[in-house]
């Protein structure tokens, strides 16, 4: 896109030059010719001047639709680079604390749940981290019993 802008740019510019070259070798013109050639070379001039212009307005318009599109573009891509890394922000919440178990039945359903919901569920640990979480939250009877050593599965 930018590299058309930059062509567009250009013919203008030369457009705008040759306006002023065309201006130039009307003045000398006028001087030097006969009488007989100034309407029809009058005539020609005015076309040439109004081709000139006509080609001036639709390189301008061409220029000022690109340049709003480059600029939506621009928008565009700065809204997108706010939005992800607004995305990427991440919030430290409050550490929330594993549910304890000491082995009484009546507690078992609780702990299940919230040990379940907290860590079995969470995708990014591994079974080991799962394993050493679980054992942390052990207390009394119930870590008594997982302190038996047995062999891990791998």
């Amino acid at each position: 896109m930018i590299q058309g802008l930059n062509v567009y740019q250009t013919k203008l510019d030369n457009l705008l030059k040759i306006k002023q070259n065309l201006e130039q070798i009307k003045e000398e013109y006028f001087v030097t010719a006969e009488d007989s050639e100034l309407q029809e070379l009058e005539d020609s001039v005015e076309e040439l001047e109004e081709e000139c212009e006509r080609l001036e307005v639709s390189l301008k318009k061409l220029l000022a639709s690109n340049n709003e599109l480059l600029s939506a573009s621009n928008c565009n891509s700065r809204s997108n680079e706010a939005s992800n890394k607004t995305e990427s922000i991440s919030f430290r919440l409050p550490e929330i604390p594993l549910p304890k178990f000491s082995g009484h039945y009546q507690d078992w359903q609780n702990f299940k749940i919230q040990f379940e919901n907290i860590i079995d569920n969470n995708d990014k640990l591994t079974e080991n981290q799962k394993l050493y979480y679980l054992k942390s939250t052990l207390s009394g009877a119930a870590a008594e019993i997982s302190d038996i050593e047995e062999p891990m599965p791998v």
